[in-house]
This record gives C-alpha cells, structure tokens and sequence, in this order.
C-alpha cells in the first residue's frame, strides 16, 4: 500500500504532523507528473472542511476526471448510492460520521450489491503515524493518503486504482503548470502566513493559492462557531474533530504557528485534557481570528464598476447551467475559472463564487438554480 500526502511534495511529513512544522520540506516549483487522463473515470472525495476539497480537487483535475465532492459522510452515502465511481478519497476525522464509520456502513451494502465491497477507498488522513496503515485496512478501506499530498505518489495511487481500461496517456510528455514566480505573489505578504510553502502546496501558481485563502476564510469562521459550541457544551471529542480539520486546512495555506496551536488543542483532545483546551481555546480563536482579518484585507478587494460584456456572460452562465445539470466537471471548472476571471473585481463576482460554492460541496440543485436566476438577472439589466 502506498502513502500519499495532502498536499504536493515527496516527503515525510511526521514531523509537521507532530507540531514540528520547521523541519517540513516543500519546492518552489512545482513538478507535474501527470502521466494519464481518464475522462471516463468517476472519483468522489469526500472531507469536512472546503480548504482540503478545494486542494485535492485541484490536484487531480489534469487527470480530467469527472469529480464529485461532499462533506459529510452521509451525503456520501447517498452519492455513492446513485453514482458507480471507480474511487473514493475518504476523509477519516469528520463531525457526525467518521470516514472510519461512513466506510463500514457503505461495505454493509455489499449484501445487497457487490459494487459497495469492491469500490476502492482510500483514506484521507492527517495523522499518519505508526499502525495508521493496519488501522485502516482492518477498517475496510484500501489505501491511504496523508495530508499534505505528495503529487508523484497521488500519481502512483491513481494509477494503481482507477480501471486501466479507463486510463488514457497523455500525448504530452510535459504537463508541468507555471512555475511559481516569487516576484507575483511579493505585494499580497500576509501577517502569519509562509506565502512561498502556502503557493507550492496550493500548487504553485497565485492563483491557486488566493483560491485557497478564500476557501480557509470560509472554513475559519465556520470553525469558530462550531468550537465555540463545543466549549458551551463541554463535548470535547466534538471539540477535537474540528480544531483537527483547523490544524490541516491551516498547514495547507502556510499558517505553521496557527496550525501548531491547533494541533496542541487536538492532543489535549486526544487525551480528554478538558483544563489544557479551556485555558487556550480563546487564545487560540483569537489568533485565528486575527488571520482571517489579515486574509480578508489582502483579497476581499472593494468592488469596482468595471465594464462586462453581459451577453458573453449571459452566454457563458448558460453553458454553465448545462454542465452542472450533465455533472460535467471539467467544463465546469473551466467556465467557473473563465468567469473569474472575467468579472474580477465586479459586482457579479460575488455571485460567481456563490454558484461554485455549492458545486464545491455538491449542492448541484441549488448551483443550477442560482446560476439560471444570474442569467435572467443580466438579461433584465441590459434592458
């Protein structure tokens, strides 16, 4: 069985896991070794906290496979019952239902089917340490990746997992995206966060990475209010699950110092050392608080009339609207990235983020909905 870490280097990772992020290695390149395509191949991934399915979901899109995402295990459950994908990427630690319990309910259904003791499963976790790899196989899964994801072992799971049959080679030999560039990412320093570490783990570009931070200031606040009923309730195995999605989603962008704390506060779970998370809960949600001001400073920019060509955007809305209802995901991802780009900085962009808000985490119902509603709304304004 191979590791896999979440996201991109080829390195062991027990330290940073352990709290001793200083010795965590990463490149300021970044390498593809995509090898293959498989367009006919159908993946669901599965994780609590947006910042990672952002992340994964970015990783394996030059496969231009059809993805699906959700986070929670029962909507998993429901997805895997109306679709056969061909692999799972599970989360292990999620609120209400683990992957741990979400994997056994869907390997009971193999009573009624034989698909659901076959579909390949593989472990998201980010406490790779000694037994993980036991743990997981006596618990029905069939793989497992640490998080953060090391690029060529994702390329050896994949390979290893998803049909041949559906596996196409690429003609090109170099898949490799934009190199980082140090000089384009210089004016959005940010106040505890390493921005070299946070762009190569979002995949190397700038682009990438602002994507990432909108995704963990969305994660934060959630968090907060969640931690924060924890506290009230005193249900510190609650408590622990979500400061532990905190610990990795913070590792993902740069934010060592937060992400430490975080995992302090995890172990303390671990340990049902209720007085340690009581004496440094607040301290912990206020530097957490902290950095998602200083995130929201540098890319919640104020909203400019900028000119938009309406029909394209109309035109385009349109396409997307047909995408999300054929769930096709790589042209979703295309048209979402298009118009991004187009309405940066305008007032529609907020709406755009909206509609892949919902793709992200599969309310594909309510993106289709929101989408059409924009279309009409340009068509009325240009009137």
């Amino acid at each position: 069985m191979n590791v896999l870490s979440m996201p991109a280097y080829s390195v062991s990772i027990a330290n940073v896991l352990n709290g001793d992020s200083e010795n965590f290695s990463y490149s300021d390149s970044n390498e593809s070794i995509v090898k293959f395509s498989a367009p006919e191949a159908k993946i669901l991934i599965v994780d609590d906290i947006t910042t990672n399915l952002k992340v994964i979901q970015g990783l394996l899109l030059p496969y231009n496979m059809s993805l699906d995402l959700c986070k929670s295990g029962m909507e998993a459950i429901g997805l895997i019952k109306s679709k056969d994908y061909d692999l799972v990427f599970m989360d292990h630690k999620m609120p209400e239902m683990d992957g741990v319990e979400t994997v056994q309910h869907i390997r009971d259904m193999g009573a009624e089917d034989e698909y659901y003791n076959n579909v390949p499963i593989v472990a998201l976790t980010a406490n790779a340490v000694s037994g993980t790899r036991e743990m997981f196989l006596e618990n029905k899964f069939d793989d497992f990746l640490s998080k953060p994801i090391d690029t060529v072992i994702l390329n050896t799971i994949l390979e290893k997992w998803i049909p041949k049959d559906k596996q196409e080679k690429n003609v090109s030999e170099n898949n490799n995206r934009d190199v980082l560039n140090k000089d384009n990412y210089m004016d959005i320093e940010i106040k505890g966060l390493n921005l070299g570490k946070g762009i190569s783990l979002s995949g190397g570009t700038v682009e990438a990475y602002i994507e990432m931070l909108e995704a963990f200031y969305e994660d934060g606040f959630e968090r907060i209010s969640e931690l924060t009923k924890c506290i009230e309730t005193e249900n510190i195995s609650l408590y622990t699950v979500h400061v532990h999605g905190l610990k990795s989603a913070a590792a993902l962008i740069g934010g060592d110092e937060l992400s430490g704390a975080a995992y302090a506060l995890e172990m303390a779970g671990n340990r049902n050392d209720w007085d340690f998370i009581e004496t440094h809960n607040a301290e912990f949600i206020e530097s957490l608080e902290t950095l998602l001001d200083n995130i929201n400073e540098k890319i919640n920019r104020e909203e400019a009339e900028i000119p938009l060509d309406l029909d394209e955007l109309r035109g385009k809305l349109i396409e997307l609207k047909l995408a999300i209802e054929g769930f096709n995901a790589s042209t979703m991802n295309s048209i979402i990235d298009n118009l991004m780009d187009k309405t940066h900085g305008s007032y529609i962009n907020a709406d755009i983020k909206n509609i892949f808000k919902n793709i992200l985490v599969g309310e594909f119902d309510e993106a289709a909905i929101l989408t059409e509603s924009l279309a009409e709304s340009l068509d009325i304004s240009q009137d």
